[in-house]
């Protein structure tokens, strides 16, 4: 089982980066027969887009990007 960089040290890091670039939202999904991301954007797709918004004020970024594996 592989285990991410929890989303408080991407914050923290990107603080420290400066400003300007971009929120990366990777809505893909990485583990075979889940669909926890795809039940999320179809249920509830307003506190994914808004989780990046606010993200994206506490970190200074200058635009916000959602990658999906479907249109």
């Amino acid at each position: 089982m592989e285990v991410g960089v929890p989303t408080s040290i991407k914050a923290t890091l990107a603080c420290s980066a400066g400003t300007g670039g971009t929120v990366v939202v990777n809505a893909m999904e990485g583990e075979p027969c889940s669909d926890k991301d795809k039940l999320l954007l179809i249920r509830a797709p307003h506190l994914v887009l808004d989780g990046a918004q606010y993200l994206a004020l506490c970190v200074a970024r200058s635009s916000r990007h959602l990658h999906t594996d479907r249109p």
